[in-house]
């Protein structure tokens, strides 16, 4: 029996495998592509920017270029590809498989996706505005899509299919339209359980984090939470909003008391760990529980989509572009207020300095002057004679003159002191280290605007 299963599994796979695929669109590849040059275009001019030193000590570069470059770069490529999520509030439901994720989608917008007591989900599910019919697009891992009906579908459920086949090697996730009309302001996506043992369902569960806006994290109150879910939240949503719904709020052998007990001990351990949830939401199986919990997720999903302002990454990627064009900009006033200020501070010093040096050279002519006139007053009027009186007042004289002009050739020696020659050298130095930053700085900035008017 369970190898009969296996070929009739196996025989609709093949079936799926042959069908009629369309390929990925010309604009999606060549919008991909675009993506990829505008990254390694923004990377090389923040890298270049880096390099030179000019960003603070603070600035976390590796960090900013995760968040500010990489981040909307990817989220604007998976656009091109996943039209629907363009100018939408996107939700994700996600936590270990079996706590209810297809059973809320299903609540919420009138479906009929299977749900099974065991891990049922095999790749991410789209549910995004449209005619609701019979059929889901199953996407490929090149991008190909094709269309199923849900009775296709049904070998990508583990509990009809081949519980451990690797589906997310060959298959990339799935789309279903819906005509509810809060679909029209968001897409939901409903995730891959996580933690399984044998699915491996953790990548295409992850894949869709960088797409969303808001996580919507379901938790099994009878098994309580793990240090799996805190491990994955704190590590891969941080940032993101996050709302945790209770499942098997009714399960049998529980009662109310117990569950709100249970509630209020996970909500302060997620809370020691550092999670804050927006709000949280109960789901069981019994009509009542379902009702309340479908109006008021409802209710939820509606403020959600009016209060919060639809991501937009391409106004984040222009922004990021306009960032560092004013701070290049900044820079270079700063860089010419530092050469205009080192031009001035060396050109006081050179003139002290050339001031100083000609005194030094004046009171030494002066000396040298003064003891030709002595020599020569003493050859030409005292050489056959003692020194008379006359002559003694001319020696004299000038011997204090000679003193005075040595004193001030000591003081202009002091004047020109090497310290003044190293600060002057020091100054000069500086001044072409900042010319050659101002250069590399108009550089980027040339580059930088060079970028902005190719993306007019």
């Amino acid at each position: 029996m369970i190898e009969e299963k296996k070929l009739v599994f196996f025989d609709k796979l093949t079936a799926i495998l042959k069908g009629n695929v369309n390929p990925k669109s010309e604009e999606t590849l060549h919008g991909e592509l675009f993506c990829d040059w505008l990254k390694l275009q923004i990377s090389k001019l923040f890298e270049q920017t880096h390099r030179l030193d000019l960003f603070s000590d603070e600035f976390n570069f590796s960090e900013f270029l995760a968040q500010n470059i990489e981040y909307p770069l990817e989220r604007m490529k998976v656009q091109m590809e996943k039209t629907w999520l363009r100018d939408k509030l996107t939700i994700a439901l996600m936590g270990h498989f079996t706590t209810g994720k297809t059973t809320a989608l299903n609540i919420l917008f009138d479906e009929a996706l299977q749900t099974n007591r065991h891990e049922n989900t095999a790749l991410a599910t789209y549910l995004t505005h449209g005619k609701k019919q019979d059929h889901i697009t199953l996407v490929d891992r090149a991008g190909q899509s094709q269309k199923l009906t849900l009775e296709q579908c049904s070998i990508l459920d583990y509990s009809e299919g081949v519980r451990d086949f690797p589906f997310a090697r060959i298959f990339d996730y799935m789309v279903k339209e819906n005509d509810h009309s809060l679909l029209k302001e968001l897409t939901v996506i409903d995730t891959p359980g996580l933690f399984a043992t044998k699915t491996g369902h953790s990548a295409p569960t992850m894949n869709v984090v960088s797409s969303c806006d808001a996580i919507f994290w379901f938790i099994n109150v009878t098994t309580s939470l793990t240090s799996a879910d805190i491990k994955v939240i704190k590590e891969s949503l941080a940032g993101l909003p996050l709302y945790i719904v209770f499942s098997y709020v009714d399960a049998r052998g529980t009662n109310v008391s117990q569950v709100d007990s249970a509630i209020s001990s996970m909500l302060k351990a997620l809370k020691k760990e550092g999670i804050e949830p927006k709000g949280h939401l109960k789901l069981g199986k019994s009509a009542d529980i379902q009702a309340k919990f479908k109006s008021d997720a409802l209710s939820l999903l509606k403020r959600l989509a009016s209060e919060n302002e639809v991501y937009d990454p391409s106004s984040h990627i222009l922004a990021v572009i306009n960032f560092l064009e004013d701070f290049l900009v900044k820079c270079q006033k700063q860089l010419r207020d530092l050469i205009g200020e080192v031009e001035s501070e060396t050109d006081r010093l050179l003139s002290d300095y050339r001031s100083s040096s000609r005194s030094f050279a004046t009171e030494c002519s002066n000396c040298i002057n003064r003891l030709n006139n002595m020599v020569d007053t003493v050859n030409s009027r005292c050489s056959n004679v003692m020194v008379c009186t006359g002559t003694y007042n001319v020696i004299c004289n000038n011997i204090n003159s000679v003193q005075s002009s040595f004193k001030q050739m000591l003081q202009a020696y002091d004047d020109m002191d090497v310290s003044k020659l190293v600060e002057y050298g020091n100054g000069m130095a500086n001044k072409s280290r900042y010319q050659n930053l101002l250069d590399s700085v108009s550089d980027i900035l040339k580059n930088v605007k060079k970028l902005k008017d190719q993306l007019k």
